[in-house]
C-alpha cells in the first residue's frame, strides 16, 4: 500500500494512470493498495472527525484528520467486517461466521459475539429497529464474498446486549438477503435475491404475526436499499455476473427500473445536492437518473468501490478493493 502525501506526486499518478473522467472534479487518492491488499467493505461517521473503514480480515482503521489511518484494537477472529452502527455509546459491527463486534465508545473496550448457529452464515446488513433489537440479514458466509454455496438466507433480530441468540424471523435456503432499509420507526425493507431476480420484502412492526409482505419483484440482484426523497430505491446488477450491467431505480416505478452497461454491480447510491451518485465493483463513479447514467470517475487501478461518505456537502470518501481510499471535491 503506498500513501500519497505530495502534490506533485497525485498529479504525476493522475497522469500516468488516466482517469478519463473527471468533468472538473478534483481527485485524491489518500491510499492506493493492490490485490493482495485486504479490501475495505465499509466507511462509516462515528462521531464529529471520527470516521471509521473496516473490512476483510477484520481490518478496522480510523481515519485521522490529518488524513493518517490508525489502527483500532479489537479482539478479532479474522471474520470480514461487513457493516457499521452506531447506537448510543456503542458502536456495533456486523461481520461473517455469526461474529458481531460490540464497541464501548466511553470505554474504548470491545466485545466479541459468535453466535454458534451461524457460524457458516455472514451477517451481511446491519439495521436497528428502535426498540431494543438489532435486525441481521445475509447468508451463507461464501455467498458474501462471490462463491459458489447454497445461499441459507434468513433475516434476524437480536437484542442489543447480545446475550441471546439471534430469533429467526425469515428464511430460505435458497436465497439470500442481500440489504436492509429502515423504514419508519420500527419497519424495515429487505432485498431476498433467489438467483434470477430480487423480490423486495417488507416488515411492518404493527403486525402481530411479524410476516413479511411482498413488495417489487426487481429482474437481477439488489445489492443495497436506501431511502431517496421518500422513496425507496435500489442498486445492484443485472445478472449474477456482477462484473457486467450494473442496475439501479425505485420500488413502485417500473419505469425508473434503469440499466448501466458496463458498470459492473452497482454496490450502493447516494444522494448529495439533489444528485444521485452510484459507484461500482468496476471502480465507477456515477450520476445517475431514471433517463441515464454518467460515469464522471474511474479509478486509477480500476479497482471496486464497496461504499461511500459524504463528509460534507461536496465532498465523497470512496472505499473498496486492495485498501483504495479516494477522496472526491464534487464542485
Amino acid at each position: 500500500m503506498q500513501k500519497l502525501t505530495q502534490p506533485g506526486l497525485l498529479l504525476l499518478l493522475l497522469l500516468l494512470f488516466s482517469i478519463p473522467y473527471v468533468n472538473g472534479q478534483s481527485v485524491e487518492e489518500l491510499y492506493v493498495g493492490s490485490d493482495i491488499d485486504s479490501s475495505y467493505y465499509d466507511i462509516y461517521q462515528v462521531a464529529e472527525n471520527d470516521i471509521w473503514l473496516g473490512g476483510e480480515y477484520g481490518v478496522l482503521k480510523r481515519l485521522q484528520p490529518d488524513g493518517k489511518l490508525q489502527t483500532i484494537s479489537i479482539p478479532n477472529n479474522g471474520s470480514n467486517i461487513l457493516k457499521f452502527l452506531r447506537i448510543g455509546q456503542y458502536v456495533y459491527i456486523s461481520a461473517d461466521h455469526g461474529t458481531i463486534y460490540k464497541y464501548n465508545l466511553n470505554t474504548a473496550t470491545c466485545t466479541r459475539t459468535e453466535f454458534p448457529a451461524f457460524r457458516h452464515r455472514c451477517f451481511y446488513d446491519l439495521a436497528y429497529d428502535n426498540n431494543g433489537k438489532l435486525v441481521v440479514c445475509g447468508g451463507s458466509s461464501g455467498i458474501g464474498r462471490g462463491k459458489k454455496r447454497i445461499p441459507n438466507g434468513f433475516i434476524a433480530t437480536i437484542d442489543t446486549s447480545l446475550l441471546n441468540q439471534p430469533q429467526v424471523i425469515w428464511k430460505n435456503s435458497r436465497k439470500f438477503v442481500w440489504a436492509l432499509s429502515q423504514e419508519g420507526e420500527q419497519g424495515f425493507a429487505a432485498a431476498v435475491f433467489n438467483g434470477v431476480s430480487t423480490t423486495i420484502y417488507h416488515h411492518n412492526p404493527l403486525d402481530i404475526n411479524q410476516t413479511l409482505s411482498k413488495g417489487q419483484k426487481v429482474q437481477g440482484l439488489v445489492h443495497a436499499l436506501r431511502t431517496i426523497n421518500g422513496q425507496l430505491a435500489y442498486s445492484g446488477c443485472r445478472s449474477i455476473r456482477y462484473h457486467r450491467s450494473g442496475i439501479w431505480g425505485f420500488e413502485g416505478n417500473p419505469e425508473s427500473h434503469t440499466i448501466v452497461a458496463g458498470a459492473g454491480i452497482i454496490c450502493n447510491i447516494i444522494q448529495m445536492n439533489g444528485v444521485i451518485y452510484g459507484f461500482s465493483q468496476q471502480g465507477i463513479l456515477y450520476t445517475l437518473s431514471t433517463e441515464s447514467a454518467q460515469a464522471i470517475l474511474q479509478a486509477s487501478n480500476a479497482s471496486a468501490f464497496y461504499e461511500a461518505l459524504p463528509i460534507n456537502e461536496n465532498t465523497l470518501l470512496l472505499v473498496g478493493h486492495g485498501k483504495s481510499l479516494i477522496k472526491v471535491n464534487l464542485n
